[in-house]
């Protein structure tokens, strides 16, 4: 083609260059991502959760033990009570026994109470929502109409 500018003609003229062209891709260094809890504090979470199992296996040990004491001891309040009406025992050995089966009951509770309070341990060592907090709020007093 022939361009007309004033007095100077110009014409087009097809060049081929080779040029080669590389290209890098530049990717940053990886670096090791950082923990989202740091290692202490994923140490001392560690030592909790060990310490609140141990706790609880603990509690339910005992309170295995406690079970099997309290079985025999309301079985012999049960047959010294029959043999009272029967008439063959007097009413202070049947006291004695009964006030036994009672304080047998009694530590069977504080050890199941252990017990709860060394799962609820657990539970927060692991990060579990307490029971008391996911239970729905009480009723207010406008709403029961009084």
């Amino acid at each position: 083609r022939m361009y007309g500018v004033g007095r100077i003609a110009t014409r087009e003229i097809p060049v081929t260059i080779p040029l080669a062209v590389h290209i890098f891709v530049v990717r940053p260094l990886r670096r090791r991502a950082e923990p989202l809890v740091p290692i202490e504090s994923r140490r001392r979470i560690a030592i909790d959760l060990q310490a609140s199992l141990a706790k609880w296996r603990q509690a339910r040990q005992l309170v295995d033990r406690t079970q099997a004491m309290v079985e025999p001891i309301q079985a012999r309040a049960a047959r010294m009570e029959r043999l009272f009406q029967a008439g063959q025992t007097d009413v202070l050995k049947l006291l004695q026994v009964q006030q036994r089966s009672i304080e047998s009951q009694s530590a069977l509770l504080d050890a199941m109470w252990g017990a709860t309070q060394a799962y609820a341990d657990l539970l927060a060592a692991l990060g579990a929502t307490p029971l008391i907090t996911a239970l729905p709020a009480p009723p207010q007093a406008s709403a029961l109409g009084q």
